[in-house]
């Protein structure tokens, strides 16, 4: 009978000893694997940087900015017919911002592409002078045709930038503006334009 009681013991021992190892090994493996909490997956996405409103410097910092335009060309065929600095009217025929605009002709018997534009704003009551280059992409001027160019900052065909910090929108003297077109194999075009004492004007 005390055999039976020890063996009895024994084999209790045994059982309880194997199941407490194996507890053990169960809770030592589940703490190896990292948890993501959900504070570190918003820190993650929140890491975005900042988006820049243009990439032109010119629309950002005022100035007067140099005249890349290298045309030595003599062949007729381009010019600027009028331009706008106030009392602006859009293709509507309704009074509009006061913006930068000219109208570019092509009397020359091949379309014009690859264009770009320089024009200066100076006031003469400051003696203060700014200079803007612009590259015209997607314009094209067919043979005998004109054209409506705008300064504006729009995002609409034949529609440029502009620095609405320059001089151009902050000063109320009188201004004197010279524009400068150019395209490849053709003289180079200029107008010079006023503008009258006043701030900028702006639609109804």
């Amino acid at each position: 009978m005390k055999n039976n009681t020890l063996y009895i013991i024994g084999a209790i021992g045994l059982v309880v000893f194997v199941g407490f190892a194996f507890s053990k090994g169960r809770t030592t493996s589940s703490t190896a694997s990292p948890t993501i909490t959900p504070a570190s997956i918003v820190t993650t996405r929140g890491a975005q940087a900042p988006t820049a409103t243009t990439n032109d410097p010119q629309d950002i910092v005022p100035g007067m900015y140099p005249n890349p335009i290298k045309n030595a060309s003599t062949a007729t065929g381009l010019s600027i017919v009028s331009g706008l600095v106030e009392n602006n009217i859009d293709a509507a025929g309704k009074i509009t911002d006061d913006h930068l605009e000219i109208l570019i002709k092509n009397d020359s018997k091949q379309d014009m592409t690859n264009m770009e534009a320089y024009y200066t704003v100076s006031d003469p009551t400051t003696g203060k002078s700014e200079g803007y280059y612009k590259k015209l992409p997607n314009l094209v001027i067919k043979s005998g045709e004109s054209v409506a160019v705008h300064f504006d900052g729009k995002n609409i065909p034949n529609h440029y930038g502009v620095n609405k910090d320059g001089i151009y929108f902050t000063s109320k003297n009188k201004l004197q503006f010279v524009v400068e077109v150019s395209a490849p194999g053709f003289k180079t075009a200029q107008l010079s334009i006023a503008k009258d004492a006043g701030g900028a004007e702006v639609k109804d």
